[in-house]
């Protein structure tokens, strides 16, 4: 059995779909999609959590986590340019 992350999709360089899968529920994995749509001199980030139903009391948690990587990805990929 797979733990972590099973890559289902990986269309560069606007799309990564994958699995994430923890310890607690190991038998309903979660699905995560990431878009990058071109704008401007960067680009666009919508990532999509589809929480399983065991996972419904963390959706707040899982996006407040969410939130912070990609704000930290940002701030970082703004120091570089």
């Amino acid at each position: 059995m797979w733990r972590g992350i099973r890559f289902v999709q990986i269309e560069r360089p606007g799309l990564i779909v994958f699995d994430f899968r923890v310890d607690e529920a190991p038998e309903e994995p979660t699905r995560v999609t990431v878009t990058f749509t071109p704008e401007g001199d960067g680009c666009s980030v919508i990532l999509s959590h589809d929480l399983a139903p065991a996972w419904a009391a963390y959706a707040e948690r899982s996006a407040a986590g969410w939130s912070t990587i990609l704000d930290s990805l940002s701030a970082v990929a703004d120091a570089r340019s």
